[in-house]
């Protein structure tokens, strides 16, 4: 054979058409998007870097977070719900997914529009005030509450915290005015700047400032203590054992999502929460790793709904 120019063309062309069919059964999986419904900067948005870092690490696929907070999270909810039900599109969010369509009066989606794939994991939440507010305990919060109601506001960083706060005020028989943010950050800097006076807030965006003295601790949910903050009581310390809450972080997908492609991806997304780096990640935030298939978050999931909807109702809460 003489290796001609048009010779070589024409092996060119033949090796062309071949990979042109063998394209659609050897292509790579198309990148995985997954979206967080808050500003970067903050817990939520670190921990979905990580576990995309991980699953990509793991299995190849390209995991790009992006962005997409407004309308306390529903903004991205709603664009799940609009997505592609073919695993390509996933959300990572907190109890506010639980609690939107109940506070929310037109809601932009509802709880079986979104399928749960994988708990992360679990942490209590902290109430905290502004350094120079001269509260020193739970105690003396509720008296200055009580002396004066509705003369404080309380940060929240959407739908979750406000609810943190909302089941405070209920169980302490307390008023203050919830003011929104669009995410942890700028609400936590409210109070730091005492334009705000209170939090209600997880202990990933907020336990650092505490131990700093940035801001003071009053209590953590729960009946134990944060082992990050040990001078911090617990809610069941100072008295408040119906404050025994904690907040999450889960996965979840479009409705209509095959369960085969949702078991494979909470087996993916638990391969990432067992890497040292992701555990590694939560521990030092006060995060406890959850480690289940899709069918018990699932069964948490709609718990949540459920007890957040009984908190909305008892706290009178309609928001437009």
């Amino acid at each position: 054979m003489i290796p001609t120019a048009g010779g070589r063309i024409a092996v060119a062309c033949a090796v062309s058409s071949c990979c042109a069919w063998l394209a659609p059964s050897m292509a790579a999986e198309p990148p995985l998007k997954l979206i967080v419904p808050y500003v970067p900067g903050g817990a939520v948005d670190g921990t979905a870097r990580i576990i995309a870092t991980e699953m990509s690490n793991a299995t190849g696929r390209n995991v790009v977070v992006e962005n997409r907070p407004g309308a306390s999270g529903m903004i991205a909810a709603e664009y799940l719900k609009r997505s592609p039900p073919d695993g390509s599109t996933l959300l990572i969010d907190t109890p506010a997914i639980s609690m939107n369509p109940s506070v929310f009066r037109k809601p932009l989606y509802a709880p079986a529009d979104v399928v749960p794939v994988a708990q992360i994991m679990s942490m209590p939440y902290l109430i905290a005030v502004a350094p120079g507010l001269q509260v020193q305990s739970y105690q003396d919060l509720v008296q200055r509450l009580k002396r004066a109601p509705g003369s404080m506001n309380a940060a929240s960083s959407g739908t979750s915290s406000r609810l943190f706060a909302e089941l405070f005020r209920l169980q302490t028989g307390t008023e203050f005015v919830n003011v929104n943010y669009s995410g942890a950050p700028p609400a936590i800097l409210s109070v730091m700047k005492n334009e705000s006076q209170l939090t209600a807030m997880d202990l990933a965006n907020i336990s650092s400032l505490v131990a700093s003295g940035k801001l003071k601790g009053i209590l953590v949910s729960g009946r134990e203590r944060a082992p990050s903050l040990p001078d911090v009581p617990s809610a069941v310390e100072v008295g408040l054992p119906g404050y025994d809450v904690t907040t999450w972080y889960g996965i979840f997908a479009p409705g209509g999502t095959p369960p085969a492609v949702i078991d494979k991806l909470n087996g993916e997304i638990r391969a990432a929460i067992r890497t040292k780096a992701v555990t590694g990640f939560l521990k030092v935030r006060d995060g406890m790793p959850v480690d289940q298939p899709a069918s018990a978050f699932a069964a948490f999931f709609n718990n949540e709904v459920a007890r957040w909807r009984d908190v909305v109702r008892e706290a009178r809460i309609q928001q437009e």
